[in-house]
């Protein structure tokens, strides 16, 4: 089965107000007196961010937040950025999401709106003795500046081009399967990579508990590699990577015993209790171990998704 075969292209592009303007040369002269011409010309690129207002970082936050959940459920494109690759396990609750992110984004929008002008004069008048005073632009067209675009893409060669031009069609599916293969082995190597990362960090951080390296320890620690298995085990796992697949129920399975039937980490007991720590920490080194191994015998080349416009 082609890794096409069990998921959807997804495009999804988010758009704002650009918060931040270059600072030209002649400013910087009259800032900094003292610089020399060739500091100036090669190595200072100042800009100046526009508006600082809690609205605007709201919604910053929003995408922000957004854009990691979208990574979470996904595995790369391999095109472009902005496109991903979405299990089909998890599509209806990514397009009921992106509706339900919508909504609350327009919100934190028209409230930003409210304050724009307020806002735009306070963050100048910061800033106008060194950088000069920018009239505040109109807010319609700001807000048209905020939106977001979500359709699913076809991510293959067109089929009519075998009739307009069969000889490049042939070798366009030839190159296609090649670039399919390569782009399986990048998403294992990434899906590993992020397996034994998380893995390693949740390690280092109980293993702090016991010499007191470890100051803060959340549930977190804990839910996020947890909740990590889960949406792999559910969907993620697009490639058929069965060892991987082995490895992150057998780690499920370790993090289940430390959340328990409660369902709420006990942080106190894996603070104080140095055996069960230990009971742990031993479990978790030894499914740690064979992800490590896996990851130096993976290719060299780890690819990352890309960032969401």
């Amino acid at each position: 089965m082609s890794l096409y075969d069990n998921t959807i292209g997804v495009s999804l592009i988010i758009h704002k107000f650009g918060n931040s303007q270059g600072v030209d040369k002649d400013t910087l002269r009259h800032v900094m007196p003292d610089v020399s011409e060739a500091a100036l010309k090669e190595y200072l690129h100042t800009t100046r961010k526009l508006v600082v207002a809690e609205e605007f970082q709201a919604i910053n936050t929003l995408d922000t937040a957004f854009a990691a959940w979208v990574k979470q459920q996904s595995v790369p494109s391999h095109f472009r950025g902005g496109i991903y690759l979405v299990p089909e396990a998890f599509i209806q609750e990514l397009w009921q999401r992106v509706k339900e992110y919508e909504a609350q984004r327009q919100e934190l929008v028209e409230r930003l709106g409210e304050v724009w002008e307020q806002r735009w004069q306070e963050s100048q008048a910061a800033t106008a003795g060194q950088f000069g005073w920018l009239p505040c632009p109109d807010w319609g067209k700001v807000s048209g500046r905020f939106w977001v675009d979500c359709q699913t893409v076809t991510i293959d060669v067109p089929g009519k081009l075998q009739y307009i031009m069969p000889k490049e069609y042939e070798s366009m599916q030839l190159a296609m399967r090649e670039r399919l293969v390569q782009v399986e082995r990048d998403i294992e190597v990434m899906l590993l990579s992020e397996a034994c990362a998380q893995t390693e960090v949740l390690l280092k951080r109980l293993q702090g508990l016991g010499d007191g390296t470890t100051k803060k320890f959340f549930s977190s620690h804990v839910t996020g590699l947890q909740e990590w298995c889960r949406v792999f085990i559910a969907g993620r796992n697009v490639t058929g990577y069965a060892e991987l697949e082995q490895q992150a129920k057998q780690l499920g399975g370790v993090l289940e015993q430390i959340v328990g039937a409660g369902g709420s980490v006990p942080v106190e007991v894996l603070r104080n209790n140095g055996a069960y720590r230990e009971y742990i920490v031993g479990q978790l080194q030894e499914i740690g171990g064979v992800l490590q191994g896996m990851v130096e015998n993976a290719p060299v080349r780890v690819i990352a998704l890309d960032d969401l416009e």
